[in-house]
């Protein structure tokens, strides 16, 4: 309960019983999902480095099929991470500031935030 006040706009379901309820619960987060994205207006400069961005996502999907990042440890696929092009035009991005550092994170927080 207290997650959710911090993330008012996330919804809460109630822990599924059944398959049927876990359907349910499931086609309402899907449903909630469309309609935050049909609410997501961009303008043509926008559309086009979102679209930028998600070829950039499907490019590296597909040169990191058999060598899933996430499933290595961060110390052996930071180099690959870091020398992907999908990283590094994240890199040229604006950022909002200290968005998401948790407490006991992995990377130095000074490494991170000055990369």
């Amino acid at each position: 309960i207290l997650f959710s006040l911090f993330f008012s706009n996330i919804i809460l379901l109630p822990l599924p019983f059944n398959q049927y309820a876990y359907m349910l619960a499931r086609e309402q987060i899907k449903q909630h999902d469309r309609a935050v994205q049909a609410q997501n207006n961009l303008n043509s400069k926008e559309k086009i480095v979102n679209l930028y961005l998600e070829l950039l996502q499907v490019k590296e999907y597909v040169n990191t099929k058999t060598y899933f990042y996430p499933s290595r440890p961060i110390e052996t696929a930071i180099e690959n991470i870091t020398k992907s092009s999908f990283y590094q035009f994240l890199q040229l991005l604006p950022k909002g500031g200290n968005l998401h550092i948790h407490e006991f994170q992995i990377l130095d927080r000074k490494l991170f935030l000055e990369s």
